[in-house]
């Protein structure tokens, strides 16, 4: 005998409950009836027979069934097969069996396919009280799965919209901050009186304060989403790690800090990984370093294994460690297991006299479980911290390295063009975006051309040879992305097809996203950059300049 109904649950009202029975004999069997415990006063029961599954899903959905009953005689393989097909069917509700005859072995094959419960009739003695049981103990648990389903599914909305607002909000007020730093830098390259500097100093770095909270809190939730886009494209880590040390640059002068990178000469840096939250995560870990770091210098490390076993290196998945050592004031043991949690900092008295709102770290970890990779620390009181930041990366084809480092472009801003030399055209509004990019690259010394709309681009690359575009995603006239997919085309010229080209957006992440746009832009910077941002573009524009070179000298 089998009988699995829990007699702990609750019974509902009858009639409550509506039951589809299936049954395989041209009548219904009487004792289904006179033994079971089901009937009119119980249930509200619809009967049919049993025909083709489409028919029978047509009639429990006009009939709205809470439950099917099927009874048939499942020592027949025609009746046992037909069961089977009726739980495959995963758009019907609780599904019932009972047989007229049947076996232990039958019992298992039958709830192993999916039946809420089994009985037989000529061996259950308490089926007038079991099986109504066991249908209203499904009905109910049937019911309880929809109402989780249907809340999962308002909370991952809810989490989407505050996703989305926080997105708005936080673009809505970071595109005029940047116009501020931006525009607070060209006043500061100007002849101004030691007062006025200390001014624009001030309003420079509470602006950066600023946008540092506001990145940080869009970051946290857009990880912290269900709905995490994951955008991968080529990189150097080599350039990024550079990058990130120009980024941290004026500062760590200022502090005489050092600020050392080490890459193994032998160690791959050309990769395809998700670039933005790699560079987020590394800029977290140096910008702390940097912060709680008063003298000495920081060390900046890269090391990589191959996860492979003899295959060809250059065709498989690399696993790279990038460690930030520093000398600063260090973290106390009993704090350290709680460092990666949100809004956790050392104590209060560190967030008075270093700033910030203890997202940074949790934005790490957040990152490195993404990347397939881990983070932690090694940290002595009065000695330093050492943070190890561990993730996966695909090696690109590309033999030749980056040479170029932004610090040795850097030293001097004005002379950047020349050892950067680039022909470029800027296609953009005549706007206060626009002035703010003309003042940084007239800093550097950059000749450029500018036109005001997606058409003139077009006509003007077909007539001259540039080695770099600068185009406004909303310029009239052609959008920047169709400007650019006829660029691509060759309607600018064949020689101008693989043209480095920038996107300027007040929204970067979604614009740049290859896995949509199939990686026809190059790069994407905001509409209001900064001099490290741009400076690192024009990098990487002077290198793929220099690779076509080489593709058309081979």
């Amino acid at each position: 005998m089998v009988c699995t109904a829990d007699m702990r649950f609750n019974l509902p009202q009858k009639n409550s409950i509506k039951v589809l029975v299936i049954h395989a004999e041209e009548t219904v069997p009487p004792q289904l009836l006179t033994d079971s415990g089901i009937d009119g006063h119980t249930f509200n029961l619809e009967f049919v027979q049993v025909g083709k599954l489409d028919t029978i899903k047509r009639k429990a959905r006009i009939f709205k069934t809470d439950a099917i009953l099927y009874h048939g005689d499942l020592t027949l393989a025609a009746h046992l097969e037909y069961v089977f097909d009726l739980l495959r069917t995963d758009l019907f509700p609780p599904i019932i069996v009972v047989t007229q005859r049947g076996s232990h072995a039958i019992a298992n094959e039958v709830l192993e396919a999916g039946a809420d419960d089994y009985f037989e009739l000529n061996t259950c003695p308490r089926l007038s009280i079991q099986l109504p049981f066991a249908i209203r103990k499904a009905v109910r648990q049937s019911k309880l799965e929809t109402h989780c389903h249907h809340s999962l599914e308002t909370a991952d909305r809810a989490q989407q919209t505050k996703h989305d607002f926080m997105a708005v909000m936080s673009h809505e007020v970071r595109t005029p901050m940047n116009s501020i730093i931006g525009f607070t830098d060209l006043l500061l390259d100007s002849p101004e009186d030691e007062a006025q500097r200390d001014y624009l100093e001030i309003i420079k770095g509470n602006a950066y304060s600023l946008l540092e909270i506001m990145n940080n809190v869009l970051t946290y939730s857009r990880l912290d989403s269900t709905t995490v886009e994951l955008e991968e494209r080529e990189a150097d880590i080599a350039l990024l790690l550079e990058d990130v040390r120009e980024t941290f640059a004026e500062e760590t002068q200022r502090k005489g800090l050092t600020v050392n990178i080490h890459i193994p000469q032998d160690l791959p840096t050309e990769v395809i990984t998700n670039y933005g939250e790699l560079r987020h995560a590394i800029l977290n870990l140096v910008g702390n370093a940097v912060k709680f770091t008063a003298a000495g210098s920081i060390d900046i490390e890269l090391h990589g294994y191959c996860n492979c076993e003899g295959k060809n290196q250059n065709q498989t998945r690399w696993t790279y460690m990038c460690s930030v050592k520093d000398t600063g004031i260090g973290i106390p043991k009993e704090e350290q297991e709680n460092i990666f949690q949100l809004f956790k900092q050392i104590d209060s008295t560190s967030t008075r006299k270093y700033g910030g709102t203890g997202l940074g770290l949790a934005i790490c970890r957040k990152i490195a479980e993404i990347l397939k990779g881990e983070i932690w620390l090694e940290s002595q009181p009065g000695k330093g911290s050492t943070f190890h930041f561990s993730f996966q990366a695909s090696l690109t084809n590309v033999e030749t390295r980056h040479t170029y480092s932004l610090e040795n472009h850097l030293n001097n801003r004005h002379t950047f063009a020349k050892t950067t030399p680039l022909k470029i055209i800027l296609g953009q509004p005549n706007n206060k975006h626009r002035a703010h990019l003309e003042g940084i690259l007239k800093q550097m010394g950059y000749a450029y051309t500018v036109v005001e709309t997606g058409l003139d681009v077009l006509q003007t690359i077909h007539r001259d040879s540039f080695d770099l575009v600068l185009i406004d995603a909303n310029i009239p006239q052609l959008s920047g992305m169709e400007t650019t997919q006829l660029i691509r085309q060759g309607q600018g010229g064949i020689h101008n097809r693989s043209l480095y080209i920038c996107v300027l957006s007040d929204d970067p992440q979604r614009i740049y996203n290859p896995q949509k746009h199939d990686g026809i832009f190059n790069a994407c910077l905001p509409t209001s950059t900064d001099v490290a941002q741009c400076s690192s573009m024009l990098i990487k524009a002077a290198q793929h300049m220099a690779k076509r070179g080489m593709r058309k000298a081979g």
